[in-house]
């Protein structure tokens, strides 16, 4: 049977002003959770996720991870962001039969999965999710749009 998972809802205040190294020392500190052998073995382990969904013309940053690691990943986004505002929630994706057409896709990395997320060397003047929040901002207000990050522990090997 599988773990009970915790979902949060995480905001910053508008005028936050973390750079992407608060993100980069956040991410650091994950190979700590580690799957156990047998986990891997049974494709029961659990990764990470993490989401900006659009609802009802809204954008929330949310996680979703195992309870037993609720409190020490509670810890370390607080860490990472001081003034984040965690909230627990209870599903909040509308059932696929609710859905007038649901569509789904995959995108995959340019680079090999184990090479590192931070390859910027300096954002000064762009905001490396503008992009991804100006299409969010731009759906109708009946559509549900989620973008799903799945995080898991590199293999020892």
């Amino acid at each position: 049977m599988s773990e009970p998972l915790a979902i949060l809802e995480l905001r910053t205040p508008k005028d936050s002003q973390e750079s992407p190294e608060a993100a980069a020392q956040f991410f650091s500190s994950l190979p700590k959770l580690k799957a156990s052998f047998w986990d891997r073995l049974l494709g029961t382990e659990t990764p990470l996720s993490f989401e900006i969904a659009s609802i009802n013309q809204t954008i929330y940053f949310l996680t979703t991870f195992p309870e037993s690691e609720r409190s020490y990943l509670e810890s370390q986004l607080t860490a990472s962001y001081p003034k984040l505002v965690i909230t627990p929630l209870k599903e909040y994706i509308p059932p696929i039969a609710k859905l007038t057409h649901p569509k789904a896709g995959l995108l995959h990395l340019t680079a090999p999965n184990y090479f590192p997320l931070k390859t910027y060397i300096d954002f000064r003047d762009v905001d490396p999710l503008s992009t991804v929040l100006g299409t969010l901002a731009k759906v109708e207000a009946q559509d549900f749009l989620l973008i799903q990050f799945l995080v898991s522990p590199a293999p020892t090997s």
